[in-house]
């Protein structure tokens, strides 16, 4: 049984009301990789009554109130994806499709948290409102905003929310739920996990209680790119209440919740449908790649400078006990929909499972886990993951597929120099589907260093060593890298080192993303500021259309179309190397090719 979207629904449950009201941008897809679902069944299993609705026209007021007023409060988000990156290309172009939508046609607003919240403001005066999701969680204190080019508030208090609740949201949900069921006022709650608004005189009581990190004011981070790079330096490690003033108002963070094995398990063994909701007569894009997908752990230590997970799930490894996960498994076999293939075990890196830091102080530490060597405290084994993937494959037998197409790690395979070799013994015989997917993101030691991962060298002793690997077990062979281009530090020539990596290795690949910067990564301070908080130290950015098309161009030099763009960029830097050549020798072919054409057409005539 679904969640409630209608009164209709919440009669058949025998609910005359609702405690929350969750109000999502996304369709409603009863699944575990869908924010508004798990908090949903999260709050109902701890007894509850919950109702959802996806999507509600912006332009009137019906859709906001067909639920009625919650008992406590409603939840909003975004969904999935911040609306921004979800509505607009890098080039700040508007999409055409839209994956979490009926059809992938567009059905909900630019900056939707703030849409929604003003909706329900209008509609239930009075009536507490909590944000969480992706978009509200990385715009929580003053931020760069790629799309009005300009630093904004803090979403909390654009929005004229009463709470937020930031990275995966479920401990902070139901202890919200729980205190205002008790009688408590939402703006007295100093919930782990939560931002709360306030004035100068809370934050004098607060500092009697906690040991208190202060950022600059959002005033100064808008005026001084400077103090905006300082912002992002002190947040990088958050295990203390950090404060922001805007004007004569605070926002406060307190610090983030981490789930124990007992907790993680417990929300993924909800009784998710793993389906759209039955009102939607059409056909739902998002569901299609993920809907028999397993989550085996959250949180990532990898770092990369453009990555919001750090500040999002964070960098703790949280992960299931293989019980919880074959039983998910189990359950998906027995599914009505089922096919025989599970398509994906895995989390934001499919290969930490179960890995992490040894000492327990990742959330403390400011160094980068892996960069520009792994810490010695982080536990690298690829055992537990094997162990897993191998009962996974006895449970399942030969005839369901099982494949991992989350990202994985290269460099930390290339770390773990016990169970390394193994693990991609394994993923290159069973579990990759076509080609191999990594992320290198790019080769050239300027702009890896900008993103926090190994250059060229590493990438190229991993491709020598999966290709043995698939000769000698008869897996897949190719390699499908993952190119950012248009990055901070990444000029024409870093491009141009980049092309010539493709050509020589022989891992051309067409999966090229331009750089776009979202709120609150280590890269969008770099190209907002154009300095590395890290060092403080200037970086170039590329800015220019004209640059960012002629990179692109660059890594795609195989494309005849890309040609011109290509030469432009090599006669500004003056360069007439191996790439220059090949693309030179194409066009004589061209024009070779031409000629005799020619020729058969007039013997023709």
């Amino acid at each position: 049984m679904f969640l409630p979207m209608s009164k209709e629904e919440m009669d058949e449950r025998g609910w005359e009301e609702l405690d929350v009201i969750i109000v999502t941008g996304d369709v409603y897809i009863d699944h575990p990789l869908f924010g508004a679902s798990v908090v949903g069944r999260y709050l109902e299993k701890h007894g509850y009554r919950v109702g959802i609705i996806s999507q509600p026209d912006w332009r009137n007021l019906d859709d906001i109130k067909k639920l009625g007023k919650p008992n406590y409060f409603f939840a909003v988000t975004a969904g999935n994806l911040d609306s921004m990156l979800a509505h607009y290309t890098p080039q700040k172009r508007v999409r055409d499709f839209d994956a979490c939508s009926p059809e992938g046609i567009r059905k909900r607003p630019d900056r939707a948290t703030i849409v929604y919240t003003n909706l329900i403001k209008r509609a239930f005066k009075g009536v507490p409102v909590a944000l969480g999701g992706i978009e509200a969680s990385l715009r929580r204190f003053a931020h760069y905003d790629y799309w009005d080019n300009e630093v904004r508030r803090s979403i909390l208090l654009d929005a004229k929310a009463d709470i937020l609740m930031y990275g995966m949201g479920e401990k902070s949900i139901l202890a919200i739920t729980k205190a205002l069921e008790s009688g408590e006022n939402i703006r007295d709650l100093e919930v782990n996990g939560t931002v709360i608004r306030c004035n100068r005189k809370k934050v004098e009581e607060l500092k009697e209680k906690y040991d208190i990190v202060e950022l600059p004011s959002y005033e100064d981070v808008k005026n001084d790119k400077i103090k905006y790079a300082e912002m992002h330096r002190k947040l990088m490690t958050m295990d203390k209440v950090t404060i922001q003033r805007h004007g004569n108002q605070y926002v406060v963070q307190f610090p983030p919740t981490y789930l124990t094995e007992k907790e993680i398990d417990e929300i993924y063994e909800l009784p998710f449908e793993r389906k759209p909701h039955p009102s939607y007569k059409c056909h739902i894009p998002a569901i299609v790649p993920v809907q028999f997908s397993v989550v085996t752990h959250r949180g990532c230590f990898g770092g990369c400078s453009f990555c919001s997970i750090l500040y999002h799930q964070g960098k703790v490894i949280q992960s299931r006990s293989e019980k919880s996960i074959l039983n998910e498994i189990k359950r998906l076999l027995n599914h009505e929909d089922f096919k025989g293939v599970i398509q994906d075990v895995g989390a934001p890196t499919a290969n930490m499972y179960k890995m992490g830091c040894k000492k327990g102080i990742a959330h403390k530490c400011p160094k980068n886990c892996l960069y520009p060597e792994p810490c010695e405290n982080l536990n690298l084994s690829h055992k537990p993951v094997i162990d897993l993937l191998k009962k996974i494959r006895d449970l399942v037998g030969d005839d369901v597929r099982v494949y991992v197409r989350s990202g994985i790690r290269y460099d930390l395979v290339m770390y773990d120099k016990e169970y390394g070799r193994k693990y991609l013994e394994d993923i290159c015989k069973y579990h990759a589907s076509g080609r191999l997917k990594v992320a290198p993101e790019h080769i050239s030691k300027n702009t890896c260093q900008a993103i926090q991962k190994p250059d060229g060298n590493l990438f190229k002793r991993f491709l020598e060593e999966y290709r043995k690997i698939a000769e000698e077990v008869g897996g897949t062979k190719e390699v499908l890298p993952y190119w950012l281009i248009a990055h901070p530090n990444c000029r024409i020539k870093d491009m141009i080192k980049l092309a010539e990596f493709i050509h020589e290795y022989k891992c051309y690949s067409r999966q090229v993303q331009v750089f776009t910067p979202t709120p609150m990564t280590l890269s969008t301070t770099m190209y907002y500021s154009g300095i590395n908080p890290l060092t403080m130290e200037k970086v170039y950015v590329p800015y220019t259309y004209r640059e960012k098309k002629i990179q692109k161009a660059i890594c795609l030099y195989r494309e005849k179309e890309n040609w011109e763009k290509v030469l432009e960029g090599f006669k500004e830097v003056g360069y007439k190397g191996i790439i220059y050549k090949w693309i030179m020798e194409q066009k004589l072919k061209e024009k070779e090719k031409e000629k005799k054409n020619k020729k058969k057409l007039k013997k023709k005539i």
